[in-house]
């Protein structure tokens, strides 16, 4: 089961909730206590170990995006109940990925100007690594917009980031940088929240925006891009 809750203490109180079975499901619960955020992973505990790629979440809402899983999460679980482990890290607003042992988010650090993707491990909560990338100018969007809102996606070899305001990164889930494809800051009424996706040796990124409006691909082996189609219905913020 993913859950994923976003709220405010003071002085609106919002939830987001989206929930699928995984083998070894987990709950991410976000927490922005005013003025600075604060993220909290808690990791359910559950009962079976994965058994192959197919049960693995490498992407926004899982295999295919069809926010469906496998396994049998517990019914019940609250800050005292069936946590395996907790952690806090840094604000926004993505979905994790994992593949194997390794969990993959993305944050954002406003006194620094920076935007990261973060890797814990998935059984224990230990941060494997984080990278940093530093950011000209910020993206805008609704009050409530996270600059870390794109969820990351990965495979056996590489986790692949996008940010509105830096562009499209690709890391070994060992932390280094493949390559990167910095794009313009990217400009829309809420903000930009696309995530991309790995298909074979492919990565498919959608960028819609005021700035420009188009499905891209890019080779995932070094960034270069394969083909692009050029969106041409006008771009609506809403």
């Amino acid at each position: 089961m993913i859950a994923t809750r976003t709220f405010k203490i003071k002085p609106v109180r919002r939830h987001k909730k989206c929930d699928a079975a995984l083998t070894e499901s987990f709950a991410i619960k976000r927490c922005r206590i005013a003025p600075r955020f604060m993220l909290a992973v808690v990791i359910i505990l559950c009962h079976e170990p994965l058994r192959n790629e197919a049960e693995e979440w490498h992407q926004f809402r899982g295999q295919n995006s069809a926010g469906i899983g496998t396994g049998s999460p517990p019914k019940h679980f609250d800050p005292q109940t069936n946590v395996l482990w907790s952690t806090d890290v840094a604000p926004g607003h993505s979905s994790p990925c994992i593949h194997g042992n390794r969990l993959f988010l993305t944050t954002f650090n406003s006194d620094q100007s920076t935007v990261s993707v973060v890797c814990f491990n998935r059984h224990d909560g230990d941060l494997l690594w984080i990278r940093s990338f530093t950011v000209e100018a910020l993206e805008k969007g609704h009050p409530s917009f996270n600059p870390a809102s794109s969820s990351p996606c990965c495979d056996s070899q590489n986790v692949i980031a996008y940010f509105g305001c830096y562009g499209l990164i690709c890391l070994t889930h060992d932390g280094e940088v493949q390559w990167e494809k910095r794009m313009p800051i990217a400009k829309s009424f809420g903000g930009n929240a696309t995530s991309p996706v790995i298909h074979e040796d492919n990565v498919i990124l959608y960028r819609g925006n005021y700035v420009d409006h188009y499905i891209a691909c890019f080779d995932k082996g070094t960034g270069d891009q394969r083909w692009r189609a050029q969106q041409t219905e006008k771009f609506t913020g809403e």
